[in-house]
């Protein structure tokens, strides 16, 4: 495949998703950018970076849904995110002691 197809393909994805979800990912930078300081203020800089993500990926979703809402696939994507933060957030209450290695541990 050379490039001038990939990029066809990236066009067509790209009108298909506008045509499926219409301008979410606008709407998703404006609320973005209206909420990411109040996100942030009091979580350690680990847990902020990790559930901002998957907040920020769960808010896209939502703004999908405003053009798409019976979308199964967006829905099972929000609670695939939700799930995640879910585990994220549990792993840190567990103790260091009953922790199942998976894979490198950042510490900040």
């Amino acid at each position: 495949m050379g490039n001038g197809e990939k990029l066809s393909d990236v066009q067509t994805l790209l009108k298909d998703r506008g045509d499926r979800y219409g301008d979410s990912d606008i709407l998703t930078g404006i609320l973005l950018n209206e909420t990411f300081s109040f996100m942030v203020i009091g979580m350690p800089p680990l847990t902020r970076m990790v559930v901002f993500y998957h907040w920020m990926q769960i808010l896209s979703k939502l703004c999908r849904l405003v053009w798409s809402p019976n979308d199964m696939d967006t829905w099972q994507d929000i609670a695939g995110y939700t799930q995640l933060a879910l585990n994220h957030l549990k792993e840190q209450e567990e103790p260091e002691s009953q922790k199942v290695y998976a894979g490198p541990v950042l510490h900040t």
